[in-house]
């Protein structure tokens, strides 16, 4: 059947309201550790915080990730970003993301923002200042879950380094 006259627009979902932003993590502290499956060093402290009264440290510096959060979805392909309140003490960190695949499992790591090199981008606030920072990253083919990691990077010698506020979301903006 033809219909006269008839067009077929097709526009993206993205701008008719659907498949929009999406926060798949957020992490104020607020409500204590729930959402890190593997807390390691990690201590919620109220001695400085981003925003509200708590935010993350750790009793000692452990390499290749201290914490991490339980997994959660992803989708392949898609550009998300990492957004996160920091603060060093003298101290450095890194944030990243473990990623995994489904079948055969697989685990890979990417770190995001850190104290050197080896992350894409790195941390260059002001020691006792808190700073905001944004990284974006799209998800490789295969990978369907991810979960957050931090660590903290010192000697013996130096104090430690603060995290608030993470946030993984296709929001380039972050929200807290």
């Amino acid at each position: 059947m033809f219909v006269r006259g008839f067009r077929l627009f097709i526009v993206p979902l993205a701008l008719l309201g659907c498949g929009g932003d999406d926060t798949a993590f957020i992490e104020s502290f607020e409500d204590g550790p729930s959402q890190w499956e593997v807390p390691g060093s990690m201590v919620i402290t109220t001695i400085n915080a981003h925003a509200g009264s708590h935010s993350q440290t750790f009793l000692e510096a452990v390499g290749g990730g201290d914490a991490f959060t339980s997994t959660f979805p992803v989708t392949p392909g898609r550009a998300y970003y990492l957004h996160v309140a920091h603060m060093s003490l003298g101290g450095a960190g890194f944030i990243g993301i473990d990623l995994i695949t489904e079948s055969p499992v697989t685990l890979r790591d990417q770190w995001l923002i850190g104290a050197d090199a080896q992350a894409l981008s790195r941390f260059d606030g002001e020691p006792g200042v808190w700073k905001v920072y944004s990284q974006p990253y799209t998800i490789p083919d295969n990978v369907t879950r991810i979960r957050i990691k931090t660590e903290d990077v010192r000697d013996s010698e130096s104090p430690g380094v603060l995290f608030d506020d993470i946030e993984w979301t296709t929001n380039s903006e972050p929200s807290l």
